[in-house]
């Protein structure tokens, strides 16, 4: 939770940036960036990364509960 100096600096800080571009940069920072679209080779190797953290934190959860056992 931000308190309301860190507020207040925080606005402070978003207006110098604002004043410091120029209108372009304004304009084009202000413009939203819309999500790649993953296929084929890329979709597939993020799947995989998933199911491999998936079954990498189970190991480790098993490992911790067997360790805890003994």
């Amino acid at each position: 939770m931000t308190t309301p100096q860190e507020a207040d600096s925080s606005a402070i800080e978003e207006s110098r940036v604002i004043r410091a571009l120029e209108p372009d940069q304004l304009a084009a920072a202000r413009k939203s960036i819309s999500r790649l679209e993953l296929r084929g080779g890329k979709l597939w190797l993020l799947w995989l990364l998933r199911i491999y953290v998936v079954v990498m934190a189970a190991l480790v959860i098993y490992q911790v509960c067997s360790q805890a056992g003994q």
